[in-house]
């Protein structure tokens, strides 16, 4: 009697931890499709990525997808399926880096810092008078722009404008913007 009872638990247990991995797998799957998009998109944003080598990248993301669903539709997604999609996947991860690494860049090169600096301006003044925006929070962003603006100008004033300085602007332009976001969509406003 209670070899048949360990053996019930132990047959429950290993169907347990074999649903279990295949949910892991199937959950790793899709995570690793959204890592590769990412990856497309934050190419694209960077000039890394062509468009033509997007629309590359995007069939064969389109392919994966395809693959998947036929894989899966008939209910059973076998480890022979999951092996050949994870290999497509693999292959569209090499695609991936090769061209962000290969060279050739966007027609549309990234802002300038002025250019940059410009836009953060039109979002801070479209925020006050769409109301997003409140007094203290225009006055806070203004600040930090203004603190930018002092950097940059300190940066510049030996007449070399290094890249490691162009980083740092960046970064803290970077972060300028993730604030004026913020403030612009956290629910205070002036309404």
């Amino acid at each position: 009697m209670k070899l048949a009872i360990l053996k019930s638990v132990a047959t429950t247990a290993s169907a347990m931890l074999f649903i279990g991995s295949l949910a892991v797998a199937e959950a790793g799957i899709n995570q690793r499709q959204r890592r590769q998009q990412k990856r497309i998109y934050q190419g694209v944003k960077s000039g890394q990525v062509t468009r033509k080598e997007f629309n590359k990248l995007e069939r064969g993301e389109a392919k994966i997808e395809r693959d998947e669903f036929k894989a899966r539709s008939d209910g059973n997604f076998t480890p022979k399926e999951r092996a050949k999609i994870n290999r497509e996947l693999n292959h569209e991860s090499r695609q991936i880096y090769k061209e962000k690494h290969d060279n050739q860049t966007a027609t549309n090169p990234p802002l300038t810092i002025n250019q940059r600096e410009n836009r953060q301006q039109k979002r801070i003044y479209q925020g006050v008078k769409s109301g997003e925006l409140t007094g203290h929070e225009f006055g806070k962003l203004e600040k930090e722009e203004s603190r930018i603006e002092r950097d940059e100008t300190k940066a510049k004033s030996d007449g070399n404008f290094t890249p490691r300085e162009q980083g740092k602007i960046n970064r803290e332009l970077n972060k300028a913007s993730r604030d004026i976001y913020k403030e612009k969509h956290d629910n205070q406003d002036t309404n």
